[in-house]
C-alpha cells in the first residue's frame, strides 16, 4: 500500500512530463494518421472511378454496336422499299400467277442476299410481310403467318391474333421487348422483334420487314466481366419499358429511370432498402433505346479489402512511432524544466511546494513574485474585449458622449480608423433553423456569433469596422471606408452587404435583412447613422424578410395612406350581405395601392392596418356582434400587428378576420331569412301611402344593398319588389273605392302615389279596368241588388 502512495505521489509530481509526452504522441500521430487516411481516399476514389470509367466505356461500345447494327438492318429495309420486285408484290395491281411466282423468287433471293450481308452475330431471320398476300417471305422459302407464329414464334406473352394485329398495324419502326419463344424451331430461345414497315417516296408499300434478335447475341456485345452477376443490367425503350435484360443480372431494383436519365450525368449513386447502388447509364441518340447497368456499391468495396489490411498496418506503425519519438522529444524537453524546478525547491525556504508538481511550483514561484499592481493590470486586461464592446455601443447609441475621452479611448483600446467615412449597418436575423438543424443549437447566441464573425472579416476587404452584438436578433457594422469609393447609381456598400447576405445563407443558412444608414465624415455624428439603420430596417421589415433597405429609400415615403371613407362604406355593406369575394376584391386593392404602388412607410403602415381593425369592430358593433364569436380567446390581432414584421403576415391576418365574419353573418343571414321576409313585408304594409317607398328605401332601411334586397325578395316571394309593392297597393285601393267616395286623386294619395294618372295607368294595368269604371260597376251591382230584394 505505501509503494502505491509513493507511485501517485511520483505521478503527481511528473504530470508536466505527461503532458509533454500526450502533447507531442498527438503532434506525431495526428499528421500521420490524417495522411494515410487521405493517400486511403484518394486510391480508394481512383479505384472507384476507374471501375466507373469501365463500366460507362463499355456501355458506350455495346450501345453503339447495336446502333450499327440496327443502321444495317434499316438500310436493307430501305433497299428493299426501293426494290421494284418488291413493289410489284405488294401492290395493289393484281399480276398473274406466273409473274406473282416469278416476283416472289426474285424477292427470295433478294433477302438471302440481305441475310448473307447481315452481321449473323446480330440478327437470327429477316423476313418480309405481305399485307396484300398474307405471307412470310424469308431467305428460304414463303410462310403462312399462323405457321411462322407456330414455327418461330410462338409464346405465352403474345397470341397469334394479338402478333398478326400488332403485325399489320405497324406504321413506323418498332422493337418489341424480349419473348421466350415456344416455336418448333426456336423453342426456348429468347427474341427481340425488330419491324420496320417499307415506303417507298412516303407511300406505303403494304409490308413489312421483319427480323428476330437473338436476345442472348444482344448482350455478348457487352463482353463478359466478373460483376455481371452481381449487377442488374438493362436495356428500356424510350418509354422506360425493359426491352431485355441481361441473363444471370440480379433482381431489378426499383428505380426512378427518369431522374437517371434526366440527370445530365453518366452515374448516380442512390439509396434502396438500406443498401448503396451505383446506376451506370446512357442513351441511343439515333434509335432512344436506353443501357442501365445497377451495381451494389458493396462489389466494388470487396475490391479493396486488401488495401484496408495494408493502411491498418501502415496506421499501426505510424503509431508505435509516434510514441516513439514523442517520448524521446518529452525526455529531451522535460529535463531543463526539472532542473529548474529542483533549483526553486532547493532554494525557497517553504518546504511545502515539494508537494506540487513542476508546472505548480514554477507557475507559484511567479505569482510570488509579482505585485498586486500587476494583478489588477491583468485582470484588466481580461474586460479589455468586453470594454471595447461597451464603448464601441456608447459610441453607437449616445450622442452626448464626450469626443475627447473618445480619442483617448480609441487610443487605449488601439482602435484605428483609416478611412474618413463611417456608415452603420443593422443586420436582423430573420430566419436561423436551418442553422440549428445542422449545428443542434438553441438560441440566438451562436447564429448572432457568427454573422458577427463573418461581418467583421468581411468589412476589413474594403476599410475596417467591427460588429457588436445589440440586441438578441440583431448585429450593427460600424463601417469605416473610404468615400472616394461612391459610384453614381450605387451604393458604395451594396456589393459587400450583399455577398454578406449571400454568403451566411448559403453556408449557415442564416437569413438575414439589412438596414443602411447615411454615411458620415466623423464619429461624432456615428449615432445619426445607427439611428437612420434602426428606420431603414423596420421599412424594410414589414415589406418583406431578406432584404437591404438604405434609408435613402425611406425618405420619398407618402405620409398618408390609401384607404378613402367611400372604400371603408363599401367595404362595410359587403361584409354585412356575407359577400366575401367582395370584400377580399376591395382589401387587395388598398393593399396593392399602399404597398405597391405608394410603398408606405412602417407608421403609416401600422396606422393603416388599425384603421382596417377599426372597421371590423366597427361592424360588429353594427351588427351587434360578439369578437368572440369570431375568434377565439388566443386570437389577438392588435399583438399580431405590433409583434408581427412582415407586413403581408399583417394583411393575411386581416383578411381572416374579414373571411370568418362573413362566414358568421352568413349564417346567421340563412337562419333569419324569414325573419327579414315578414319584416320586409310588414315595412311595406305600414308605409303603404309613403310616395318615396323604393327598393332602395327599404334597403337603406334593413341596412342591406339594393340588389342583393331585390334577389332576396323574389326568391321569397316569388315576384319581384315593384310588382309586389303595385298589387298591394291596388288592392287597397280597390278597399278604399268600394267602401269611401272620395276622390281618384285621394285614394292615389293614399296608396303611395305621386299622380292619378300614375294610379289610373298601374290601376288598369293589373285589372283591366279604370279606378273610376271600377267603382262605377261596384255601384250598378250595389242597385242591383237592391231592386232583387
Amino acid at each position: 500500500m505505501g509503494g502505491l502512495w509513493k507511485f501517485m505521489i511520483h505521478f503527481q509530481k511528473r504530470k508536466l512530463f505527461l503532458r509533454f509526452f500526450v502533447s507531442y504522441t498527438l503532434i506525431l500521430i495526428i499528421p500521420l494518421g490524417m495522411i494515410s487516411f487521405i493517400v486511403y481516399g484518394k486510391l480508394l476514389g481512383t479505384l472507384e472511378e476507374e471501375t466507373v470509367s469501365s463500366s460507362i466505356t463499355s456501355i458506350n461500345q455495346a450501345r453503339d454496336t447495336i446502333d450499327m447494327n440496327l443502321k444495317q438492318l434499316d438500310q436493307i429495309a430501305f433497299e428493299l422499299s426501293n426494290n421494284p420486285n418488291v413493289y410489284e408484290f405488294t401492290s395493289d395491281r393484281e399480276p398473274d400467277i406466273v409473274e406473282a411466282n416469278i416476283k416472289l423468287k426474285s424477292i427470295i433471293r433478294e433477302l438471302n442476299i440481305a441475310s448473307t450481308n447481315a452481321i449473323k452475330s446480330f440478327s437470327d431471320e429477316i423476313m418480309m410481310y405481305s399485307l396484300k398476300n398474307d405471307i412470310i417471305v424469308s431467305n428460304v422459302t414463303k410462310y403462312d403467318p399462323d405457321f411462322f407464329y407456330e414455327t418461330f414464334m410462338r409464346n405465352a406473352a403474345i397470341p397469334f391474333s394479338d402478333w398478326i394485329s400488332r403485325l399489320r398495324s405497324a406504321k413506323e419502326r418498332q422493337l418489341w421487348p424480349v419473348v421466350n419463344t415456344m416455336g418448333a424451331n426456336k423453342s426456348g430461345k429468347k427474341l427481340i422483334t425488330y419491324l420496320q414497315p417499307l415506303t417507298q417516296y412516303g407511300m406505303s408499300n403494304h409490308a413489312v420487314l421483319i427480323s428476330l434478335l437473338p436476345e442472348d447475341r444482344m448482350w455478348d456485345f457487352f463482353g463478359r466481366g466478373e460483376m455481371d452477376g452481381r449487377s442488374y443490367r438493362a436495356i428500356l425503350d424510350r418509354n422506360n419499358q425493359v426491352i431485355t435484360a441481361a441473363p444471370g443480372s440480379i433482381e431489378p431494383v426499383p428505380v426512378n429511370y427518369d431522374e437517371i436519365f434526366n440527370s445530365g450525368q453518366d452515374h448516380m449513386f442512390f439509396n434502396y432498402d438500406g443498401k448503396k447502388y451505383i446506376a451506370i447509364s446512357t442513351i441511343s441518340s439515333a434509335y432512344g433505346w436506353k443501357y442501365v447497368t445497377i451495381l451494389p456499391v458493396s462489389v466494388l468495396m470487396e475490391k479493396i479489402s486488401y488495401l484496408h489490411i495494408l493502411f491498418s498496418v501502415a496506421l499501426f506503425i505510424c503509431v508505435v512511432l509516434g510514441i516513439t519519438l514523442a517520448y524521446i522529444f518529452s525526455v529531451q524537453h522535460y529535463k531543463p524544466i526539472r532542473n529548474t524546478v529542483q533549483w526553486i525547491l532547493t532554494n525557497r525556504k517553504d518546504r511545502t511546494v515539494k508537494q506540487k508538481g513542476e508546472y505548480e511550483t514554477i507557475l507559484s514561484n511567479i505569482q510570488g513574485m509579482h505585485t498586486d499592481n500587476h494583478l489588477l493590470e491583468s485582470q484588466l486586461h481580461k474586460q479589455l474585449p468586453v470594454l471595447k464592446v461597451h464603448f464601441l455601443l456608447r459610441l453607437l447609441k449616445n450622442n452626448t458622449i464626450d469626443f475627447d475621452e473618445v480619442n483617448e479611448l480609441l487610443e487605449f483600446y488601439g482602435i484605428r480608423f483609416p478611412c474618413g467615412c463611417y456608415t452603420v449597418a443593422v443586420l436582423n436575423i430573420d430566419d436561423f433553423s436551418g442553422f440549428m438543424q445542422r449545428h443542434s443549437s438553441t438560441g440566438k447566441s451562436r447564429p448572432r456569433f457568427v454573422v458577427c464573425n463573418i461581418g467583421e472579416e468581411m468589412i476589413r476587404s474594403i476599410g475596417d469596422g467591427f460588429a457588436l452584438e445589440i440586441e438578441e436578433d440583431k448585429v450593427a457594422l460600424l463601417i469605416n471606408h473610404d468615400a472616394a469609393a461612391e459610384t453614381a447609381g450605387a451604393h458604395p456598400l451594396d456589393h459587400l452587404l450583399q455577398q454578406l447576405k449571400e454568403f451566411l445563407n448559403k453556408k449557415f443558412n442564416i437569413v438575414i435583412s439589412i438596414g443602411v444608414g447615411s454615411g458620415c465624415p466623423s464619429l461624432e455624428m456615428v449615432h445619426q447613422s445607427y439611428n437612420e439603420a434602426i428606420i431603414a430596417l423596420n421599412y424594410g421589415l414589414i415589406r418583406g424578410r431578406s432584404r437591404i433597405n438604405y434609408f435613402e429609400q425611406t425618405r420619398s415615403n407618402p405620409n398618408h395612406f390609401y384607404y378613402p371613407p367611400e372604400k371603408e362604406n363599401h367595404l362595410i355593406v359587403c361584409v354585412k350581405t356575407g359577400d366575401f369575394p367582395s370584400v377580399q376584391g376591395l382589401l387587395d386593392q388598398i393593399y396593392e395601392v399602399n404597398f405597391r404602388e405608394r410603398k408606405l412607410s412602417p407608421e403609416m403602415a401600422n396606422c393603416l392596418f388599425y384603421g382596417m381593425v377599426s372597421t371590423f369592430f366597427r361592424i360588429l358593433e353594427e351588427i351587434q356582434l360578439d369578437y368572440r364569436d369570431i375568434c377565439d380567446d388566443d386570437t389577438d390581432v392588435f399583438r399580431d400587428i405590433n409583434h408581427s414584421k412582415d407586413v403581408e403576415a399583417i394583411f393575411l391576418a386581416i383578411l381572416s378576420l374579414f373571411d370568418r365574419l362573413c362566414s358568421v353573418i352568413h349564417e346567421k343571414k340563412a337562419k333569419g331569412n324569414h325573419h327579414l321576409r315578414d319584416s320586409c313585408i310588414q315595412y311595406i304594409a305600414g308605409h303603404l301611402s309613403d310616395k318615396e317607398l323604393s327598393l332602395n328605401k327599404v334597403a337603406d332601411y334593413f341596412q342591406l344593398s339594393s340588389p342583393y334586397l331585390s334577389t332576396f325578395f323574389k326568391q321569397q316571394t316569388g315576384t319581384n319588389f315593384s310588382d309586389y309593392l303595385n298589387r298591394l297597393r291596388i288592392q287597397r285601393s280597390k278597399e278604399l273605392l268600394a267602401s269611401e267616395d272620395d276622390p281618384i286623386q285621394e285614394i292615389a294619395d293614399q296608396v303611395g302615389y305621386n299622380s292619378a294618372n300614375t294610379f289610373i295607368r298601374i290601376f288598369k294595368k293589373y285589372e283591366s279596368v279604370t279606378p273610376g269604371q271600377y267603382k262605377e260597376s261596384l255601384r250598378i251591382g250595389k242597385v242591383s241588388d237592391m231592386i232583387g230584394e
